[in-house]
């Protein structure tokens, strides 16, 4: 019996070609992301050739970082989502055996996207899964790793969440259902200068939540707000490819 959290994505990237066609490694097909589904992204980076001698050393980056982006031409740096893998939860130790074995955990990084974050207009080839590197040297440059075209179809999943602007006030709780199936609450309180800050339970409890928030904004249009996991904290984001 397989259990499946998240529909996985699993391809590797040649980093001196960095805009060389990949391919998902479970459909042996060109990469298609099912918006509205939560996703499990797994990458494996070599040099030229896929062989075990030529495998990425990933102790040149601080984090790797994978985006959803718009393409285009000039690049016009529309994000659809955003994620980071941080050094310590690289897998140095990959090799192309594990990895061509599907192991549990053999790729370099492994990035959970939410089904709120994977929102993307359908039906369009014109998208960019870029990843790339923090350098970890002062300049923390960023080097491109991979840069591919894919698509977005519709997945049958609705992604617009209940509209709860109204919560929106100092003092309010409003409670996410998170990953780990705890729920947290989210409070906004009065910061420094009068400026409003949030505030998330991390201890967590197993009350009613929601995994994800819808907020009315000064464009007319709503975007979820939903809690994401990032090195051992909860912080609050917002899904800038607004919906109405």
């Amino acid at each position: 019996m397989i259990a499946l959290n998240a529909q996985r994505v699993r391809f590797a990237a040649d980093a001196s070609q960095p805009f060389k066609a990949v391919t998902d490694a479970i459909t042996g097909a060109a990469i298609s992301l099912p918006s509205g589904s939560a996703l499990q992204i797994e990458c494996l980076f070599y040099f030229q050739n896929q062989v075990d001698g030529s495998l990425l050393d990933l102790t040149a980056y601080s984090q790797i970082v994978v985006q959803l982006q718009a393409k285009s031409d000039p690049h016009n740096g529309t994000v659809y989502y955003s994620g980071s893998v941080a050094a310590a939860n690289f897998n140095n130790a990959a090799t192309v055996e594990t990895w061509a074995a599907g192991a549990a955990a053999p790729a370099h990084i492994a990035l959970f996207i939410p089904s709120a974050l994977n929102v993307v207009p359908p039906g369009n080839t014109n998208y960019w899964l870029c990843v790339y590197g923090v350098s970890t040297d002062a300049a923390a440059d960023p080097v491109l790793l991979c840069a591919c075209n894919l698509s977005g179809k519709d997945s049958g999943i609705p992604t617009n969440a209940a509209a709860m602007a109204l919560l929106l006030k100092m003092g309010a709780k409003i409670p996410f259902t998170c990953l780990d199936g705890q729920t947290r609450d989210l409070t906004i309180a009065a910061g420094p200068g009068g400026i409003w800050v949030t505030a998330i339970n991390q201890a967590g409890y197993n009350g009613a939540g929601q995994a994800a928030y819808s907020v009315l904004c000064a464009d007319a249009l709503y975007r979820d707000l939903t809690l994401q996991l990032q090195d051992g904290s909860y912080t609050l984001a917002i899904n800038q490819n607004g919906h109405s």
